[in-house]
């Protein structure tokens, strides 16, 4: 190792920097580390031992330290690896350490075969994009999210809704719309603050009725809509009973159910939620606390 070309000025440089800094021979022998690179591998500024990339990657991964090497198999991934080194002139990547650094690393490879190694830590540009990042979820959660219920919004609804109808092939799927019955006396009756947790309460008896995947939404005072993917119009009954009969036990709460679900490619949003909207409004004609299922299907 340390075989660096003789100008003394650049080795100065080189071994002082804060950049990483390597130099491999062509059957891949680190002939050269600078500080830097050296305390990543693990290595001191004697040791003379020939070790080749494989090997430096092999301590790094047994050892727990320098480049963070995340896999179960590591001789796939030095395959992988070794199949990319050499592969084209130049390239670059990101490698990470153990510590947390990262650095954005420049590899040339010559005609000879060797490869020369130049690494710019980059840890402050990743925790930024990293925050800028989680703060973008965060804002498209709020956005997404109703705030009093924390379910999904009307937005969200609709927006999730048209994916799955803009997918070129659609599994059957249902909406249900339901809504409290004479839920404008709760208010007056018992306070806003009654009608809000009975908003809360019901959001939460939804969101347990439904499966991973699925999903519920306030779509605007004490109206809900669920969407069922993958499912027919018995399933949806199904989950509109089971929620009725939990909300019966709550003593001067009940829903309405309105029902609907796709039957061809045609389906859209607006086409499906008019059609369990109007099944909505035949429930609540019938006496309220009922479950319609739309005449579509």
């Amino acid at each position: 190792m340390n075989k660096f070309p003789q100008n003394e000025q650049l080795q100065h440089y080189v071994e002082r920097s804060q950049d990483i800094f390597g130099w491999f021979s062509p059957d891949d022998i680190l002939l050269y580390a600078n500080v830097v690179l050296r305390n990543i591998y693990g290595l001191s500024q004697r040791d003379n031992r020939r070790l080749t990339f494989s090997d430096l990657i092999r301590n790094c991964y047994e050892k727990q330290r320098g480049f963070l090497i995340e896999t179960d198999d590591l001789d796939a991934w030095l395959a992988y690896a070794n199949e990319k080194r050499r592969s084209v002139p130049h390239r670059r990547f990101q490698l990470d350490t153990t510590e947390g650094r990262w650095y954005m690393v420049s590899e040339t490879c010559d005609t000879a075969g060797y490869i020369f190694l130049h690494g710019v830590e980059i840890t402050d540009l990743v925790d930024k994009t990293n925050d800028l990042s989680n703060e973008q979820r965060r804002l498209r959660r709020l956005a997404n999210t109703d705030e009093l219920t924390q379910v999904s919004n009307r937005r969200a609804f609709v927006e999730h809704v048209s994916a799955h109808f803009d997918m070129p092939h659609t599994d059957p799927a249902c909406m249900i719309l339901l809504d409290i019955d004479n839920f404008k006396l709760v208010n007056d009756e018992q306070g806003h603050l009654s009608g809000d947790q009975a908003l809360i309460n019901l959001a939460e008896q939804v969101s347990h009725q439904i499966r991973p995947g699925d999903m519920v939404a306030r779509i605007g005072g004490d109206e809900f809509a669920v969407f069922l993917h993958n499912a027919r119009s018995k399933a949806a009954t199904e989950v509109a009973s089971r929620l009725r009969k939990r909300l019966q036990k709550a003593p001067g709460i009940t829903c309405s159910f309105g029902i609907a679900c796709s039957k061809d490619k045609v389906a859209c949003f607006e086409s499906l939620y008019k059609s369990a909207d109007d099944a909505l409004l035949t429930a609540k004609r019938k006496g309220k606390d009922s479950i319609v299922i739309s005449d579509n299907d």
